[in-house]
């Protein structure tokens, strides 16, 4: 080499710092120019002479910053006379990051990584530079500039996992899904326990809807690192997301598309599963007539009604049975059209156990009974849905009337086996019961023949005549409308 440091270093003594006295005079004048520009809010020209300042006051400084400006001063003209030695570009560019100039630092370590590829300790600075480059031009929102600082990061130092994350999370705003998910599972491949790549991960499928897998990451990090804050926001984004996905759901339904209800509450559930989502989807089983599904939601419902903690809400559990008994209810009657009495019959009950004050439920259940021959307990529960009916003052309704009728029926049914056994006193009693339900005709006449067994001639007249009021065209009652005439009063056949 044909100058050293300590020879340049007295060369520049001798030849440029000859003028110190002149250079102070110059200095000082600079100073006076800052101070003025300040005091009149001109900052840039203020610094500018300021500047100017320092690197001319040489032999006068002994502030340690302005010591480092003079050194990077002398090391330009080092530099000058070897071009080609590495170390003096590291040393100017040390001296350059404590003066924060990190684009002079850039400079001079690329340069000196182009001359001394093989010093590992220049790349992985020269990295590290890139990657605070990376880091502001992120903060400003310039993802171009900072997925190539990122991208110069990584070639000088690529198995820094910080370097690469940087560029995800340019992808990641970008975006660009695919690409930051490769990148971050090259990551975990390598590094398994590597939380915030973890994280990342789960923030990507977030944004691209695969909850699952972003909330067994979430668990994954929680369980190693349980204090963890960014995990601990991101299973709460995970509850909010929850919270929009019922939402939509609950639009889809409104709007008829119960399929597009069903997947959205479906992950909701993973997410979160709450008793409002649980009841929810199965209102939509309900109307898919997925049954089974629909109840078995809502016995998780219940079941995590019980597990609550907090003050208990008895109204709240109330409408999840009632929300069972409505299915239990369509269940039922699909079974009833079946013709699978049994299994009809059981939801009914169910049904009625859960809701005793639905006349619904248990006109239902009386129609199974009947249609199922056991017509002694469909008359029973018949009755009592008439009083079910007369509870909750619902007497005006196709369903009261309905119930009476089949009362009446059933009633008049049984005064007819009951005549058969020649028991005509409570023959008359049903046949009563059963006008009392439904004032028809047939239930008349029935109660007159009755009423002749017991030789109520009179009783057995008024039935007739009653008879032939609502129905004049109803032939036994004429016939015996006149043979009860022609006894009454002889005379009446003559």
């Amino acid at each position: 080499m044909a100058h050293s440091v300590d020879a340049l270093s007295s060369e520049k003594q001798g030849k440029k710092y000859v003028g110190t006295r002149h250079i102070a005079v110059a200095s000082g004048g600079r100073t006076d120019e800052s101070e003025m520009h300040y005091a009149e809010g001109k900052l840039d020209l203020a610094i500018s002479a300021l500047s100017s300042a320092i690197f001319l006051k040489v032999r006068h400084l002994t502030d340690r910053r302005q010591r480092r400006s003079v050194d990077s001063k002398f090391l330009d003209e080092c530099v000058c006379y070897q071009p080609m030695n590495a170390e003096l570009y590291r040393r100017r560019a040390e001296i350059y990051i404590k003066l924060c100039d990190l684009q002079s630092a850039v400079i001079n370590y690329r340069r000196a990584v182009s001359l001394d590829p093989q010093h590992m300790q220049s790349k992985r600075r020269l990295a590290g530079l890139y990657y605070a480059r990376g880091n502001a031009c992120l903060e400003e929102g310039n993802w171009e500039k900072a997925g190539t600082a990122y991208k110069e990061a990584i070639k000088n130092d690529p198995k820094s996992h910080d370097y690469r994350m940087g560029r995800i999370r340019v992808w990641f705003h970008q975006h660009m899904y695919q690409s930051a998910l490769t990148e971050v599972e090259h990551i975990l491949k390598k590094n398994p326990s590597h939380i915030p790549g973890r994280l990342m991960r789960a923030k990507i499928f977030l944004s691209t809807r695969k909850f699952m897998l972003a909330l067994s990451d979430i668990e994954t990090s929680l369980k190693a690192e349980p204090d963890n804050i960014q995990a601990k926001r991101l299973e709460n984004s995970l509850r909010d997301m929850s919270r929009v996905l019922y939402n939509e759901a609950a639009a889809f339904f409104l709007s008829k598309e119960s399929h597009k209800a069903i997947t959205r509450l479906n992950m909701s559930i993973e997410l979160e599963p709450t008793i409002k989502a649980y009841r929810l989807r199965a209102t939509v089983h309900r109307h898919l007539n997925k049954f089974t599904d629909a109840i078995s939601d809502l016995k998780v419902a219940v079941n995590l009604f019980e597990e609550r903690e907090d003050e208990p809400m008895p109204e709240e559990l109330k409408e999840i049975e009632r929300q069972l008994a409505v299915t239990l209810n369509d269940v039922g009657v699909n079974l009833l059209v079946a013709r699978k009495y049994g299994d009809a019959i059981l939801c009914f009950e169910k049904a009625v156990a859960r809701d005793s004050q639905c006349t619904e439920y248990w006109v239902n259940l009386s129609r199974a009974l009947l249609e199922s021959g056991d017509n002694a307990k469909a008359l029973a529960t018949f009755e009592l849905t008439l009083k079910v009916f007369c509870s909750v003052n619902e007497k005006g309704s196709a369903s009261y009337k309905y119930t009476k009728s089949q009362i009446a029926v059933l009633r008049n049914e049984r005064g007819l086996a009951l005549a058969n056994y020649m028991d005509y006193k409570n023959a008359e009693i049903e046949h009563t019961i059963a006008i009392n339900m439904c004032d028809a005709a047939i239930y008349r006449y029935n109660r007159a023949e009755s009423r002749l067994k017991l030789l109520n001639m009179t009783g057995a007249f008024t039935d007739i005549s009653r008879a032939l009021e609502l129905d004049p065209s109803f032939k036994p009652a004429n016939e015996r409308y006149h043979w009860l005439k022609g006894k009454i009063n002889p005379r009446y056949n003559s």
